[in-house]
């Protein structure tokens, strides 16, 4: 898995995308990295390809049973003002 730095005023998104297909680019700020760029095989990869309750909620075909438990509140005294 190779490994590219791109600073960010040589940002070249064609370039960088070719690069993201060999591994993560690191993108710079004044040397410094802020942003990691990955392809979505590796992304999935590390998340487990999973998505999130918003992202499954979002999706336009979404059909699936959800049944969270019930929350108990235990009862609370009430305030005392002075």
């Amino acid at each position: 898995m190779a490994v590219a730095t791109i600073d960010s005023r040589d940002f070249d998104l064609n370039r960088a995308r070719l690069a993201s297909l060999s591994g993560p680019v690191f993108i710079t700020e004044d040397g410094s990295p802020t942003h990691v760029l990955l392809g979505m095989k590796d992304y999935l990869r590390l998340t487990g390809d999973q998505i999130g309750l918003a992202e499954a909620l979002a999706q336009p075909d979404a059909d699936f049973a959800f049944d969270p438990p019930r929350m108990v509140l235990a009862a609370r005294a009430p305030t005392e003002l002075e």
